[in-house]
């Protein structure tokens, strides 16, 4: 999402130097460049947005019952489709609908010492054995939501694993690669990352 804020606008930025009319054509520029073909929309977003801390927006659904007028131009859009500047108590909006990939997933974490929010202190030689055998506990049929609940050191431990949904890019890069990889009932090998050794399982 794009903004372009206009004087009285809700926005942190200082210096607005457009009234509303004035925003209003400059957003009306930007979306008829945007719509040019090899045009990136997310280099005008970091060049000439007012609102920068919202240049990506929650997931929107139509059944959401208290979603604002202004954000309904978003959910008309195909995916790739730019939409025309929609006024808002924080400027002009000019959206583009992205393709969102959605996985739910849970885990088994194993930290040692050294990685970030460490909570036991074992080695990194003794985690990866630890993370390896519990891998073949799973392949020789064993639950993975119960294995999580007593071997899990992250805070999803206690509900199985279970880390609900997010999308692609929301974990770090090894985790996203490894678990964007798996097919719904896949279990992943040992995947290493900054917080530890994950085993990981695709839900959805």
């Amino acid at each position: 999402m794009l903004v372009v804020a206009y004087q009285g606008a809700r926005t942190p930025k200082q210096n607005i130097f457009y009234d509303k009319s004035g925003a209003e054509k400059i957003a009306q520029k930007l979306t008829d460049y945007a719509r040019r073909k090899g045009i990136k929309f997310s280099d005008l977003i970091n060049q000439f947005t007012d609102l920068p801390q919202q240049s990506k927006l929650p997931l929107l659904s139509a059944k959401q019952p208290s979603l604002p007028d202004f954000l309904k131009p978003a959910l008309k859009l195909g995916v790739g489709q730019i939409s025309d500047p929609a006024d808002s108590p924080f400027g002009y909006l000019i959206f583009r609908r992205v393709l969102v990939e959605l996985v739910t997933a849970s885990h088994i974490l194993i930290t040692y010492e050294g990685v970030l929010r460490a909570t036991k202190k074992r080695d990194r030689k003794e985690a990866r054995i630890l993370a390896e055998q519990l891998l073949k506990d799973l392949k020789r049929g064993k639950d993975f939501a119960e294995l999580a609940r007593e071997h899990s050191d992250g805070p999803s431990g206690p509900k199985g694993g279970d880390l609900g949904r997010f999308t692609r890019g929301q974990m770090v890069p090894e985790f996203d690669q490894a678990v964007f990889n798996l097919k719904p009932g896949e279990v992943s090998g040992v995947v290493e990352t900054q917080f530890g050794y994950h085993i990981i399982k695709r839900i959805k």
